[in-house]
C-alpha cells in the first residue's frame, strides 16, 4: 500500500466487503446527479471497480434517467442506440458548468463525488470540436461499472486475503467523500405494496367474519327466547 498518497497521515481507506471476487463487486446504495437521486430501488444494486474500463457504466434504468436529465441541461446531446455514447457538438469546457456532478453511494453511508469535468472528454465530431460524456449503459440491470472517470480521483486497494476493497481520495483528487448517504436497509425491511394490501385485506376479512359470527349467534339466542 502506498501510504504517501494519503491526503494526510490520519486518513484511512474506507473498506467494503466484496460480493464477487472475480470482478471486485461491492454494494451500491444510491446514485445522484447533484441533489437528485436516479436510483430506481427496484432491486439491490452493486458496483464493480474496474481500472481497465474507460467509462462509468450505470445500470440500465439509471442510465436512461441520466440521459433524460443530461438532455434537459444540454439539449444538443445525442446518444447512439447501439453503443449508448452521448455527445454534443461543442468543447466540453463550453458546457461543463451546465452539467450536474455525479454522486455514488457505496456501502452504508459513504458517498463518492465524481466532478462533472471528469466524466466529459473532448473529441472531434467530423472536423468540428465535440464532447463525449463518459457515462454509459453498463448492460446490466443492477450493476454499475466504475472505471477511469471514478478511479481518477480515488485510489483503490484490493485485499484478496480478506475479501475486501478499499478506496480513498489521493493527494491530487478533486473528488470528495461524505457520510450523508441514505440507509436503504430500512427500505429493504419495508414490505412491498402488494404484501401490505394482502395483510390489510386479510385483517378486514377476519374482522368481518367475527362480526358475522357474533351477529348470527345473538340472533339465534333471540329466536330461542
Amino acid at each position: 500500500m502506498d501510504e504517501s498518497q494519503y491526503v494526510d497521515r490520519d486518513q484511512r481507506a474506507i473498506w467494503f466487503s466484496v460480493l464477487n471476487m472475480r470482478r471486485w463487486e461491492i454494494v451500491m446504495q444510491d446514485i445522484k446527479l447533484d441533489e437528485m437521486s436516479i436510483y430506481t430501488g427496484e432491486s439491490k444494486k452493486s458496483a464493480v471497480l474496474d481500472s481497465f474500463y474507460s467509462k462509468i457504466g450505470l445500470p440500465q434504468k439509471e442510465f436512461e434517467e441520466f440521459k433524460k436529465i443530461a438532455i434537459t441541461h444540454i439539449p444538443t446531446i445525442s446518444c447512439t442506440a447501439d453503443k449508448n455514447d452521448c455527445t454534443f457538438p461543442q468543447r466540453c469546457s463550453d458546457q461543463v458548468l451546465k452539467m450536474p456532478n455525479l454522486y455514488i453511494q457505496l456501502g452504508t453511508k459513504d458517498v463518492f463525488n465524481v466532478p462533472k469535468k471528469h466524466y466529459m472528454t473532448d473529441i472531434k465530431i467530423g472536423n468540428y470540436p465535440g464532447c463525449r460524456i463518459e457515462i454509459t449503459n453498463s448492460g446490466e440491470e443492477s450493476v454499475a461499472i466504475l472505471g477511469t472517470p471514478f478511479l481518477y480521483n480515488y485510489y483503490g486497494i484490493y485485499d484478496l486475503k480478506n475479501s475486501r476493497a478499499g478506496l480513498f481520495a489521493h493527494k491530487s483528487s478533486e473528488g470528495t467523500i461524505t457520510k450523508g448517504g441514505v440507509d436503504r436497509s430500512v427500505e429493504d425491511s419495508i414490505l412491498p405494496g402488494w404484501a401490505i394490501f394482502v395483510i390489510i385485506a386479510g385483517v378486514v376479512g377476519l374482522v368481518a367474519i367475527i362480526g358475522i359470527f357474533i351477529y348470527v349467534r345473538m340472533r339465534n339466542k333471540r329466536l330461542q327466547n
